[in-house]
């Protein structure tokens, strides 16, 4: 559920950068808001218009239009996320319950043996009986099948984050730099507000790339938890041809399932630490320029 306070932060943050430079414009004042070209600065976002903005109930009409595009372009981007976040915690869901479903794959066999010989009792059954085998089967066969839809579920997704991921990485990284190069640059000028702006988009960008990162980590990690869980199955009680299965079962689960962006990066807690020593690396070198 924690994962749920990213989006709400990064809204929070969104409205907070949208109105913080407009709110400080607004109560210090400004004599003359155009500029070059007739932009008027004294807006959210400074744009040019083909008729007076600076006052009046134009100045309003314009400035309730901006919010209302920066509040759509911040819910489709949220939306986005939560997309992201409620796949992947579907696919870990998945994993789980065929995790528990090989746990106890014993327990499974047993029961649908005695609804298929309701005259018999669990403490007489002997698991080398060919028709328990046969119940042993039909659970992996059963498990098989799920993890084949498993797997279309984590190509569906990997589809979803392969080029959010790569723009993400990509363009994450240099806002991340020059955000502390101009938090740098304000508290050198003393401008509080522009501290609190950069720092927003630092935490917001970190935010965004941090949870990418971690939804990518934990279906990883559950694929390679999933491989363990079939291991310690109980497969020796198995005969042989339930033994190939298991065999050729955990052969496909070999190599863990990795979620890429572009298939160049790997979508990884790994991938986050580089991310931020290299954004660490850029501001260094654009701050001895």
């Amino acid at each position: 559920m924690y994962f749920l306070a990213i989006p709400a932060f990064i809204g929070l943050g969104t409205g907070i950068i949208m109105i913080l430079p407009y709110a400080t414009k607004w109560i210090n004042g400004m004599d003359e808001p155009y500029i070059v070209g007739m932009v008027n600065e004294n807006l959210p976002f400074p744009c040019w218009y083909p008729f007076p903005t600076h006052e009046g109930v134009t100045h309003w009409v314009v400035v309730l239009l901006q919010c209302g595009a920066a509040g759509s372009l911040a819910f489709i981007a949220l939306t986005l996320l939560l997309m992201l976040l409620e796949n992947s915690q579907r696919i870990k869901y998945e994993y789980r319950v065929l995790g528990y479903s090989l746990e106890i794959i014993l327990k499974r066999s047993m029961k649908l043996y005695l609804q298929m010989n309701p005259w018999k009792k669990s403490a007489s059954v002997n698991v080398q009986e060919p028709e328990f085998q046969r119940m042993i089967e039909l659970c992996l066969i059963d498990s098989v099948i799920h993890h084949h839809k498993i797997l279309e579920y984590v190509s569906l997704f990997g589809q979803q984050v392969s080029l959010l991921g790569f723009l993400t990485y990509s363009v994450g990284t240099g806002v991340i730099a020059l955000s502390l190069f101009n938090i740098i640059d304000a508290i050198n000028s003393e401008d509080i507000s522009s501290i609190i702006l950069f720092s927003i988009f630092i935490i917001s960008e970190v935010l965004v790339q941090f949870a990418f990162c971690v939804l990518g980590e934990a279906i990883t990690s559950e694929s390679v938890a999933l491989r363990n869980k079939l291991y310690c199955s109980k497969w020796h009680y198995f005969d042989r041809r339930n033994r190939k299965i298991v065999l050729n079962f955990h052969t496909a689960m070999t190599e863990p399932v990795v979620i890429t962006a572009m298939g160049l990066i790997n979508v990884s807690l790994e991938t986050f630490a580089t991310i931020m020593n290299s954004s660490y690396s850029f501001f260094n070198i654009v701050n001895s320029t």
